[in-house]
């Protein structure tokens, strides 16, 4: 009867708390590939006063938005680093906003090269109407948001 009555509590309190430490497990060990994937991607932009928010939900792969503020240290002379962001797996989503007047049109060429942006939004850089078009065409599967008409 003590036997039975210890199995049972064993099995009542074991198996519950075994299932809870697998799914951590898991849940921790997908959280640490997501940060070796996102580092080579990140680390180059971030000393430009970006912001990176990312939404992970347990799983290795998500979406990271990458904000560069008004303020932000990115202009046209280091656009190169933006290149980095092409580190970042392709089956992350990654939303860029890019909010500093002092990338133009010159960084085009930086800009359409990255094949890991889902989302563009230039509207706040200078950037011509005619780069934002052909940025467009070079991302036929991601958004390029446009200024507005007038």
């Amino acid at each position: 009867m003590k036997r039975t009555l210890l199995l049972g509590v064993l099995l009542a309190v074991g198996v519950p708390l075994g299932v809870w430490l697998g799914v951590w497990g898991y849940a921790w060990r997908q959280e640490q590939l997501r940060i070796a994937d996102a580092q080579p991607a990140f680390d180059p932009v971030l000393p430009l006063r970006a912001e990176l928010l990312s939404n992970p939900c347990g799983a290795r792969y998500c979406s990271y938005y990458l904000r560069f503020p008004p303020d932000s240290r990115l202009c046209d002379e280091n656009a190169e680093a933006l290149r980095s962001l092409l580190e970042l797996p392709s089956r992350n989503d990654l939303n860029l906003t890019i909010e500093t007047p002092s990338i133009t049109d010159a960084s085009l060429g930086v800009l359409m090269s990255l094949r890991t942006i889902d989302y563009f939004d230039l509207r706040q850089t200078s950037v011509s109407n005619d780069g934002l078009e052909r940025l467009s065409a070079a991302h036929p599967k991601a958004v390029v948001e446009r200024r507005a008409e007038g």
